[in-house]
């Protein structure tokens, strides 16, 4: 998975359901639980906020994250 800033305005260009569907879908597929942890409809205004905030450094240091975890 590349992530930078094309990556994250596909994410924001997404309706509200898709994004949600897909951060879940992420989040179950790492194992975490999202049934107590999921993304929930009135957290999608926040994410896209944090999302739109997000600097090249950040994205820099969560593609290393990623790679160091093994992520595509």
């Amino acid at each position: 998975m590349q992530l930078d800033k094309n990556a994250i305005a596909m994410l924001l260009s997404l309706d509200d359901a898709r994004l949600m569907f897909i951060i879940n879908h992420m989040a179950a597929s790492v194992g975490i639980d999202t049934e107590y942890f999921g993304l929930k409809q009135q957290d999608i205004a926040t994410v896209r906020r944090k999302l739109s905030s997000l600097t090249d450094a950040d994205l820099a240091e969560a593609q290393r994250q990623i790679n160091a975890k093994g992520g595509r």
